[in-house]
């Protein structure tokens, strides 16, 4: 008999456009299934649903029914990305006004930095884990099963005590044991785990066919934390620190982050893999350390997209390319042509000379990369498009390192250099506290719960 039931969702952003309804948002952050995890083997009942799978395999799935029909009592909601905003206070509006004696707890970067704003705004929401969850969320089910109401004891909690807003002094960070205890290869935890598998960055809940293809590439949980304090990005250093408290870098051992890839792999028929962790760019040797073992340790070469913090050293490329299949790709993001905005908004910078030659490199051995260029609101035209004209330059020059560029839009993120100095990139200085966000990203009245998309199927 299990201590209780428990719900952790994942609510896309839901998007209303001429051909229909889609959601966006769709990647389950990789902290979920390791939550899941630890509620389970703390004797509750757990799970994970994926809100824009379940809709559109049933189009009449509604989040506080299933809640309601499944006697759930305890419900983390996962609000990491803002422009799930609108969608996560919505539906955790619905699933209270149908179950009003479920708790309601949020997590994920965006509700930590925004938690004492969301708690006094949004009634219905019980508690915010602000930072790591693993131990917390534990603690917190505990004691809400318990009947307890002083949850004063449980870390990196904030919590609604009648009209007071507490915000719990204990903090608890993952150290790199902790980190390969954790399970976050959890899908067995996830309902219709083999059709989000399958779900794209864009999922049209209104076409057919969606979920037929192939596994599309999924995340390895290499270690949290990162030295970066690049302008734009809510995860650098000092918002980190600021919202979960963790000061250090936390690896996980090559070992256990190769166990996972066989689970991905053998259990879960992962084909691609993409790795997003390279804190300290000037010192890849841990990076190193990995492939090595991935080498040794894997009976074949797998598809790896690495995700390059900085500009990534000779002897990484060559482990790299010895270590992954022929058409794994590294990410790499100058971000502007411009030497002195690169240096100005990114902590790893390097010249045009430094990329080149690590291009010339790459482009010998035939290891591939795409390349990444950035748009920031206060780009001047000559400014925009020298990234894009350097962006074709070397695309031709270096054909067999180069598969492409892109030129992204780059929006503010809560946290950032950029949210605390507005005249950074320009635009969105009105953005400044959380109703902001949930504003920005409103689609329909009670998002997901309040669709009908019967008639709209195509």
């Amino acid at each position: 008999m299990t201590k209780g039931k428990c719900l952790l969702l994942h609510i896309p952003k839901l998007n209303i456009l001429e051909d229909g309804a889609s959601s966006s948002i769709n990647f389950i952050a990789m902290g979920i299934y390791s939550l899941c995890h630890q509620l389970v083997i703390n004797g509750f009942d757990a799970e994970v649903l994926h809100l824009s799978v379940e809709k559109y395999l049933d189009k009449s799935f509604s989040a506080a029914k299933y809640v309601k029909d499944n006697n759930i009592k305890f419900i983390a909601l996962s609000l990491h990305w803002h422009p799930q905003s609108y969608d996560v206070i919505e539906i955790a509006k619905s699933i209270k006004k149908e179950n009003p004696d479920v708790y309601i707890s949020l997590g994920g970067f965006t509700a930590s930095f925004f938690a004492k704003e969301i708690l006094e705004k949004y009634t219905y929401i019980d508690a915010i884990i602000k930072g790591e969850g693993e131990i917390p969320i534990a603690e917190l089910a505990k004691e809400v099963f318990a009947g307890k109401t002083d949850l004063s004891g449980i870390p990196n909690l904030c919590w609604r005590n009648g009209k007071d807003i507490i915000m719990n002094k204990k903090n608890y960070v993952a150290s790199d044991e902790d980190l390969d205890k954790f399970n976050f290869v959890g899908f067995d935890y996830l309902k219709h785990f083999d059709s989000y598998f399958k779900t794209g960055y864009m999922l049209n809940l209104c076409k057919a066919g969606e979920l037929t293809g192939s596994s599309t590439i999924h995340g390895v949980c290499i270690g949290r934390g990162c030295y970066g304090n690049c302008s734009w990005c809510g995860g650098g250093f000092k918002n980190v620190e600021k919202i979960t408290g963790r000061n250090r870098i936390s690896r996980r051992s090559a070992k256990t982050i190769v166990e996972d890839m066989k689970i991905l792999k053998q259990k879960f028929n992962v084909k691609n893999f993409h790795f997003a962790f390279d804190p300290t760019p000037f010192n890849q040797e841990k990076q190193i350390e990995l492939f090595n073992y991935l080498s040794e340790h894997f009976d074949e070469k797998l598809n790896i997209t690495f995700e390059c913090f900085g500009l990534p050293q000779k002897d990484f490329i060559k482990t790299f390319k010895d270590s992954c299949a022929a058409n794994s790709v590294l990410l790499i993001s100058p971000e502007f042509a411009d030497e002195n905005l690169r240096k100005k908004h990114k902590t790893f910078y390097y010249s045009n000379q430094e990329l080149e030659d690590i291009l010339g490199y790459m482009n010998e051995l035939r290891v591939m990369c795409d390349l990444s260029f950035a748009d920031i609101p206060n780009l001047t035209d000559e400014q925009r498009n020298a990234s894009v004209e350097y962006g074709e330059y070397l695309t031709d020059k270096y054909p067999d390192s180069v598969n492409g560029y892109s030129m992204g839009k780059i929006i503010l993120e809560p946290g950032s250099k950029w949210f605390d100095e507005p005249d950074l990139c320009g635009g969105c200085p009105e953005r400044k506290c959380f109703e902001d966000f949930y504003n920005d990203n409103r689609s329909i009245e009670l998002s997901f719960d309040a669709l009908e998309l019967e008639k709209e199927i195509k």
